[in-house]
C-alpha cells in the first residue's frame, strides 16, 4: 500500500522529478541528509527539482530558505516565475517565493528565498550572501553547476554558502567542463589501470 500511495504521489512527475522525491522520502525517511547531483538536459525539468527538493526538506525541518544560483541575468525571472508556478505532489500544489537578487541586504525579503547569479556572488565583497545563510538554513540550489571549477574565483565566492548550507542540490545539463577542469564541490573518484 505504501509503495501505491508513492507511486500516485509522483504519477504525473518526469522521471528526473520522480527520482527526485523518492530520493529526498528516502534522505527524510532516514534522517541521512546528503548532497544530491541531478543531471538532466535543458528543459528536463531539472528547475522543478529544486522546488520538491525544498518542500520536502522545509517540511521535514531540515531548512527554512532557498537560494537558487543561475548562470545568467536572465534566468534569474525565468526561475521565480517557475517557483511562483510551483509543482504538484501529492495533489497538493506547491508554490514559492522567491525574490530576484544581486547582493541585497535581506536578499529573500521575507520570502522563500531568493534567486541570484554566479557572477553576483563573486562580486559579493560584503558577503551579504553568507550573512544571510547564518540567519538561515538554507537550501543551495547551483544550477549548471559545472559553471564553478576547481580553485576558479567562483569556487572561492561559494565556498562559503556550501559550507552555511543546510542542504545543497547540484543541477547541470553536463558534468563535465570544457577545458577539463573538474567541477567545484562535486565528488570525483579516482581510477588508475592495473599495473
Amino acid at each position: 500500500n505504501a509503495r501505491n500511495t508513492r507511486i500516485k504521489q509522483t504519477s504525473k512527475f518526469r522521471k528526473i522529478q520522480t527520482d527526485t522525491y523518492l530520493e529526498y522520502q528516502r534522505q527524510v525517511s532516514e534522517e541521512n541528509f546528503e548532497d544530491v547531483v541531478i543531471r538532466a538536459v535543458t528543459g528536463g525539468g531539472k528547475t522543478a527539482c529544486a522546488w520538491i527538493a525544498f518542500s520536502m526538506l522545509a517540511n521535514a525541518g531540515k531548512v527554512i530558505k532557498v537560494c537558487y544560483l543561475t548562470p545568467r541575468e536572465n534566468l534569474k525571472t525565468q526561475t521565480a516565475e517557475s517557483a511562483l508556478k510551483g509543482i504538484v505532489i501529492g495533489g497538493k500544489r506547491i508554490r514559492l517565493q522567491v525574490n530576484e537578487a544581486s547582493n541585497d541586504i535581506d536578499p529573500s525579503r521575507g520570502l522563500d528565498g531568493y534567486v541570484t547569479t554566479y557572477q553576483a556572488l563573486t562580486s559579493d565583497r560584503s558577503q551579504i550572501n553568507a550573512l544571510e545563510f547564518e540567519r538561515y538554513p538554507y537550501l543551495l540550489v547551483l544550477d549548471e553547476c559545472h559553471h564553478a571549477a576547481v580553485g576558479g574565483s567562483t569556487e572561492r565566492a561559494l565556498q562559503p554558502l556550501v559550507e552555511l548550507a543546510a542542504a545543497r542540490l547540484f543541477l547541470s545539463g553536463t558534468l563535465e567542463r570544457g577545458d577539463n577542469k573538474p567541477i567545484a564541490f562535486l565528488p570525483y573518484t579516482k581510477i588508475t589501470g592495473e599495473k
